[in-house]
């Protein structure tokens, strides 16, 4: 067949063995096509399943960008925190933008930063900048605390149109973030370890091609296993759905009336679960995984023709990717905001909607590559789970040092028998409430089918 094998990573922790190998489609076609090829290999009980390489991805639009305006952050103050306890595991950001100058650790061991122009630094930048400072429209006081940044995508230059930021062709994924992990906290290659005192690591990417379906990704496996090994939080985005949704006009001129689009788009995507399910590692048991809150701080009207769903505040975002979990596991854990997303009807008529997904308002403000060579102080607004997974992992780094404050005070030091990742995800998690979106979602979703269940039924969302 004339194949070669690119990589092959072995993790007995979690009974991994992976080869990454490269097949030609003319020795590969014959396997489908003829009953009578030769299909040993494929039958091999050794073997538990064949894939097409997964993609873990995240990408951001870049039609337009807007100056920053107002007050930029202070340096950090002279005997602040340097040890990092928040890590990104991303796309490279662009380190001399003027929000992130200073304040980032980047450790890149692959060599990712000579195939990253900086132009292309999008979803790296966005996520650094929404942990260390929140949506920019907010103007809350960055971390105190550097943040620590593991690259692990980089552009796709084929994709000119997207300029998706991707694992790198011939990469394994789930290698690259164990051995990503791993360094942290043991070193890589008998050198010390390079950030030990991370508790919180940030992973605002999915697998688009592998939603969750009983069995746990290998990734999420991994997941599971760190986070015991080292005793760490992962905060892991839910994933996003923008494809489209599909709503039927409720007048003649088939157009949707004002008050009746927030009721079909709940109840669209609240049926629609089976198509929009969590993407890996999001069903990770020992991550904290996140979803979006159709919510921000922008202000002023979405873009001409473009029309807000949502009427009430704290609804989930009608993108977010939907649980249940692993056995029926409460997935996603949190919510929390992840910009408005607003949408039309699609220009060629029908019934489906589109999704909004430029970088005009509405949506949370964050740092951004400047279109051209030297600009340092662009931002942009953008909408998603990835969002909301970085202010989750600002929250529990907020958090931390709350923690080593209380540390100084009598009987603090309780808060040493436990690690703080165990700490910071109960405090996230068990804070959590629907609020007034509970009651609409009862209102519009409960049923004679599903009265009893309610309480698990809505937790999907």
């Amino acid at each position: 067949m004339a194949g070669r094998l690119i990589a092959e990573a072995n993790i007995e922790e979690i009974a991994y063995h992976a080869l990454l190998v490269h097949l030609p489609a003319a020795g590969v076609r014959p396997l489908w096509e003829s009953s009578e090829s030769d299909v040993a290999l494929v039958q091999c009980e050794q073997i538990q399943f064949f894939r097409a390489s997964g993609q873990m991805s995240a990408s951001l639009a870049d039609e337009l960008q807007d100056q920053e305006q107002g007050a930029l952050p202070e340096e950090p103050p002279a005997g602040s925190p340097v040890v990092p306890v928040v890590a990104l595991f991303d796309g490279l950001p662009l380190q001399a933008h003027r929000r992130l100058q200073g304040r980032l650790v980047v450790d890149d061991p692959d060599g990712f930063e000579g195939d990253s122009p900086a132009v292309n630094r999008r979803h790296g930048t966005a996520m650094a900048s929404l942990i260390l400072h929140g949506d920019l429209a907010v103007g809350e006081a960055p971390l105190r605390r550097p943040l620590y940044v593991r690259p692990i995508l980089r552009p796709d230059l084929r994709d000119w149109r997207n300029h998706t930021e991707t694992v790198p062709e011939g990469t394994l994924v789930v290698d690259l973030v164990h051995r990503a992990v791993r360094r942290l906290f043991e070193g890589d290659g008998g050198e010390a370890p390079v950030a030990p005192h991370v508790s919180i690591i940030n992973l605002s990417i999915g697998i688009g091609d592998r939603p969750f379906d009983q069995a746990l990704s290998p990734l999420a496996r991994l997941l599971d296993w760190l986070a015991w090994r080292y005793k760490v939080l992962f905060v892991v985005s839910a994933g996003n759905y923008a494809e489209g949704i599909e709503l039927l006009p409720a007048d003649q001129s088939g157009q949707l009336l004002p008050g009746s689009i927030q009721e079909q788009v709940i109840r669209t995507v609240a049926a629609d679960a089976r198509n929009r399910r969590l993407l890996s590692p999001a069903e990770a048991v020992n991550a904290l995984t996140v979803a979006a809150v159709h919510e921000d701080a922008s202000t002023g009207h979405p873009p001409p023709g473009w029309n807000d769903p949502y009427i009430a505040t704290g609804l989930p975002s009608p993108i977010n990717a939907q649980g249940m979990g692993y056995r029926r596991g409460i997935k996603p854990d949190v919510l929390t905001a992840g910009g408005r997303v607003v949408v039309r009807r699609g220009l060629a008529g029908g019934t489906t909607h589109e999704i909004y997904n430029q970088t005009l308002p509405p949506g949370q403000l964050a740092a951004s590559p400047g279109a051209n060579p030297g600009d340092q102080g662009d931002v942009r607004h953008s909408r998603g789970t990835s969002n909301a997974t970085a202010l989750v992992s600002r929250a529990c780094g907020l958090l931390y040092d709350v923690m080593d404050e209380l540390r100084q005070e009598p009987g603090g030091e309780i808060i040493d028998g436990l690690p703080r990742a165990v700490w910071l995800k109960v405090l996230v998690a068990h804070g959590a409430e629907w609020g007034e979106a509970g009651s609409i979602l009862a209102r519009l979703l409960r049923n004679q089918d599903n009265s009893r269940q309610f309480k698990e039924y809505v937790t999907r969302l």
